[in-house]
């Protein structure tokens, strides 16, 4: 299949990696454009543990912060995680509740602050759930997010072209910015040739107005039951069509 990895870019590579190792074809075209935020060197006295709701955490984490527990959301961001060469990682539920409940399960109360280490803007639900459980509870921001202001040539190309067969949403946010990009530059009527393939309800509630030939919703909130929904998409349109969609390459280089 031909597919669109709206991530920032850093994670868009490593899904790339293994989308081109089983044969697909990608254009990569970030819907978040991350910029650090400088802070003051943490030393890590005090912390208990440390919490990642998102992989994009991992450049602003001080190393000291790095050899405490980390407890993570999702299977994608642990193993970033520990690729970043952090020695103690678990990963939680796909939401900071879930998350929540994995920190009170390993580390008491009044062991010392749990710091989340997250960009400027964080979902509800982790600190009101650590707060009521009696945890100190502190906020490290290092990096903020910022929308594209256009989308790339080269996707504008693939969309009129009807290329892309695919197109995978790992946040709301990605996938709203995604839809005002195309609604702004009148290509909303070409998504008829393209499914969306979504981690959750929440971020396909982001993009169901615009005319997709199909969305898709993975059974978790991980990058294995998306990848998963993405091949069952592949299965049914082999299934449809008799061929294998898109296993040509884009018509210009990325």
């Amino acid at each position: 299949m031909r597919i669109l990895l709206t991530r920032p870019r850093q994670q868009s590579l490593a899904t790339a990696r293994m989308l081109h190792a089983k044969g697909h074809r990608v254009l990569i075209d970030p819907m978040l454009v991350l910029r650090h935020v400088p802070h003051e060197p943490i030393s890590g006295d005090g912390v208990a543990a440390v919490v990642l709701t998102s992989a994009n955490a991992l450049p602003g984490l001080d190393d000291p912060l790095r050899r405490l527990p980390i407890f993570a959301v999702g299977q994608a961001t642990a193993q970033a995680a520990i690729a970043a060469g952090c020695p103690q990682v678990e990963a939680g539920g796909g939401d900071g509740v879930e998350l929540a409940k994995l920190v009170r399960e390993r580390i008491p109360p009044e062991a010392g602050t749990i710091l989340h280490v997250c960009g400027e803007e964080v979902r509800d639900g982790l600190e009101a759930a650590l707060v009521e459980a009696g945890y100190r509870y502190e906020r490290l921001v290092v990096y903020r997010t910022e929308a594209p202001p256009r989308l790339s040539p080269r996707t504008v190309e693939a969309l009129k072209s009807h290329e892309i067969d695919a197109i995978l949403f790992y946040s709301p946010r990605t996938a709203a910015n995604f839809a005002t990009l195309v609604e702004r530059e009148g290509l909303a009527a070409e998504l008829a040739h393209a499914s969306a393939v979504c981690l959750s309800e929440a971020i396909a509630a982001e993009i169901r107005r615009l005319p997709w030939r199909s969305i898709e919703i993975a059974a978790r909130r991980d990058q294995t039951a998306l990848l998963a929904c993405l091949e069952d998409l592949e299965a049914a349109m082999i299934a449809q069509h008799g061929i294998v969609p898109g296993r040509r390459p884009f018509s210009r280089g990325r």
